[in-house]
């Protein structure tokens, strides 16, 4: 009886894959943050679970964090939620749900709809070097931003709004490096091993 049941758990486990990134969060050459991502698969359903935590000074600490939680099945996006923290205090929200044809977007209160099946976005960028992706959903802002492909496994993504650049490195399909710029200075995100 042990052996069937030991059995049963193997198999149920063959259908359930889980894997953790960790990453710095690097401003001009200190580590002040860390990035942990989850992502399972099991039986076609993709969930991810990602936390940052960083602390910055800036005429004092401030200390900004975020989560996000996402779900796609059969490689569509069910649902993504992400909840933005400063001191602790909830800064912005943003809600992403797949409703029929459409996505119910409410962020920070607003709704918006919107019509085309969301196939790749933020959360899945850390797993799957976007080769033949044009654009991603970005969950932080609710819009469609633009890929460009300028070397071997190397991307920069594109805020259309603004121009903004990110640039993402790969390795074996793994996002290795980001560099993510702001208003006063680029962030860099470093995989840890």
């Amino acid at each position: 009886m042990s052996n069937f049941i030991s059995l049963i758990f193997i198999l149920l486990s063959l259908n359930s894959f889980t894997q953790t990134l960790n990453y710095n969060i690097v401003l001009n050459e200190k580590e002040v943050g860390l990035f942990i991502i989850n992502r399972t698969i099991n039986n076609g359903v993709i969930e991810i679970h990602a936390e940052s935590k960083t602390s910055l000074h800036i005429f004092k600490t401030v200390e900004v964090s975020y989560t996000l939680d996402s779900k796609y099945k059969d490689g569509i996006l069910e649902f993504c939620s992400i909840k933005t923290y400063v001191n602790n205090q909830i800064h912005s929200s943003s809600n992403t749900k797949k409703i029929g044809d459409k996505y119910r977007i409410t962020q920070d209160g607003e709704i918006t709809e919107f019509s085309d099946d969301i196939l790749y976005s933020g959360s899945l960028m850390y797993y799957q070097e976007p080769v033949k992706e044009t654009q991603m959903y970005s969950e932080f802002n609710s819009a469609i931003k633009k890929i460009d492909k300028v070397d071997v496994h190397k991307y920069e993504i594109i805020d259309m709004s603004n121009g903004d650049k990110n640039i993402y490195f790969y390795r074996n399909g793994i996002l290795e490096r980001a560099l993510i710029p702001h208003t006063f200075a680029t962030f860099e995100l470093i995989r840890i091993y």
